[in-house]
Formats: structure tokens, C-alpha cells, sequence
């Protein structure tokens, strides 16, 4: 059996493999479950005459599970002979959960509707996926280019990232994420925070949402 490429992670719940194979046989595909036991799935004729070495193009549904998949790709030849090839594909059914928090003495709050008294803060993304392997992520806040973290995995199979913010104006901020696992799903999303790091007026510029006895002062 000769295969093209093979995906070891896949988002979707089927997909087709393609090979050549002995022309005028078979090839059967199976399910291999972790005892070994092998479930028919599908048997297709490899009906061409095949080229100068007596291989045909064939094509076979692969259904695809959540989680690890093993496969068993057996090609019967006329004469009843058999050649096996094994297959491992991850089912990635769902795209990465994230989690943005603020960073304080080792102490995590959720960054959702926080009110932030600091003009420079840390943050931190933790992120979890079924397949277990993320490949990158984003953030930005508000309109700003948005920049890639460095994600490091954790013993418990999460990945986290942490970095300074500093000087925001005071008001509303919004921090956006997009966050990708290894079979490419994509999580984005968005937090909203409230910056108040300053009562005194003139001290930070002012935006949208702003609070505090300086806002007060500028509506007197």
C-alpha cells in the first residue's frame, strides 16, 4: 500500500485517504480498538488496470472520532494475499478553552469587568485543548497591532503566558485573543477590564468608562 499524506491531527470527523494499491483487488478499512480488535468500516475494489508495476489509484472514507483513532488499512490482492498499514489520527473535536486573568502576587482574579488600580499590571492567558498541543497565540488590546505571547506548557497539560501591560489610559479596555491548537481550531474572544489608576486630573488621558474623583472634577 502506498499512501499520500496523512494528517496525525484532524478538525474534521471524516476525511478521505488516498493511495495505490495492487490493481484488481481490494482494500479494506478498519477500526482498531485498544485491546487490538479490528471493526470493518468500509471495503473498496481497486478496479483499473494499474500502471507498469501493477498499482491502482483508490480512495476510502475515513470516519473520524473524538480523541485518538487507530486504523488498520489492509490492501487484498487477487491470489487473497494481504498487506497491513496502521494509521493514528487525533479527532480534534473542539477549539482550545482560554482563560484571561490578572496577575498579582501569584494570585489569579478574572480579568472579565475588573477594575484595575494600577497603571502597570500583569496578565496572564491559560489556555486548555482536548488535543493537548497548542501551536500559538494573540492578544492585542482595543485597536492596537495585535502581538504574538510565548505560550509554555504546564504539568497539567495547560498552557499559560504572562505579560506587563502598562500605561492604559483610564476608562474601559477591551483584550482580544486568538488562540490556535495543533490541528489549526481557532478560539478568539475578548475580555473588558476598567483601568482607574489615577484620581487626580490630568494625571492619565481619559476614555470611554472612565471613573473616579477625577472624572468628577472634569464634570464640575
Amino acid at each position: 500500500i502506498k499512501l499520500g499524506a496523512v494528517p496525525s491531527y484532524l478538525a474534521q470527523s471524516q476525511f478521505e485517504l488516498r493511495g495505490r494499491s495492487e490493481a484488481n483487488g481490494a482494500v479494506q478499512l478498519y477500526r482498531k480498538d485498544p485491546s487490538s480488535k479490528l471493526e470493518q468500516l468500509q471495503q473498496v475494489p481497486v478496479i483499473s488496470s494499474g500502471d507498469a508495476k501493477g498499482l491502482a489509484d483508490f480512495q476510502i472514507s475515513a470516519p473520524v472520532k473524538a480523541g485518538w483513532n487507530s486504523f488498520a488499512l489492509i490492501a487484498v490482492d487477487r491470489a487473497g494475499n494481504q498487506t497491513e498499514k496502521g494509521l493514528r489520527i487525533f479527532g480534534d473535536q473542539s477549539p482550545p478553552e482560554v482563560r484571561v486573568g490578572r496577575l498579582v502576587k501569584g494570585l489569579l482574579a478574572n480579568l472579565e469587568s475588573l477594575e484595575i488600580e494600577n497603571s502597570k499590571f500583569k496578565l496572564r492567558l491559560t489556555a486548555n485543548d482536548d488535543s493537548g498541543t497548542l501551536t500559538g497565540a494573540k492578544v492585542w488590546l482595543d485597536d492596537e497591532k495585535e502581538k504574538s505571547v510565548a505560550l509554555k506548557k504546564q504539568v497539567d497539560g495547560s498552557y499559560t503566558s504572562e505579560w506587563i501591560v502598562e500605561n492604559q489610559p483610564e476608562g474601559l479596555r477591551k483584550l482580544n485573543f486568538r488562540v490556535t491548537d495543533k490541528s489549526g481550531r481557532v478560539q478568539t474572544g475578548a475580555v473588558t477590564f476598567l483601568v482607574n489608576s489615577s484620581e487626580r486630573l490630568g494625571e492619565r488621558p481619559m476614555t470611554l468608562g472612565a471613573k473616579g474623583k477625577d472624572v468628577e472634577q472634569l464634570q464640575e
